[in-house]
């Protein structure tokens, strides 16, 4: 869990920092569990996509969680964005 969890906190500190950023770190610094999911993005369907949408929003929720999508940003349990990051270029 420590390499996981210190690799987003690593893409967080190389973002432009404010208050919701720094609300994500502080729960990721707390947490107690990782759960990780590997998608295959260019064959997943739409379905596999809504399905894990709904997986991910019932774990966040019951565990008190959040979603991390790379690449994306932080969602909460309701799947409501706490910070979606700056694409570059």
């Amino acid at each position: 869990m420590h390499n996981e969890v210190q690799e987003i906190l690593d893409l967080i500190r190389s973002q432009a920092q404010n208050d919701s950023l720094e609300a994500v770190a502080q729960k990721l610094l707390k947490a107690q569990q990782v759960l990780a999911f590997e998608v295959d993005r260019e064959g997943a369907t739409e379905d596999c996509w809504v399905m894990l949408d709904a997986l991910e929003a019932y774990i966040a929720n019951k565990l008190n969680g959040f979603i991390y999508a790379p690449a994306d940003g932080f969602y909460d349990a309701a799947l409501q964005p706490l910070y979606k990051f700056v694409a570059e270029g």
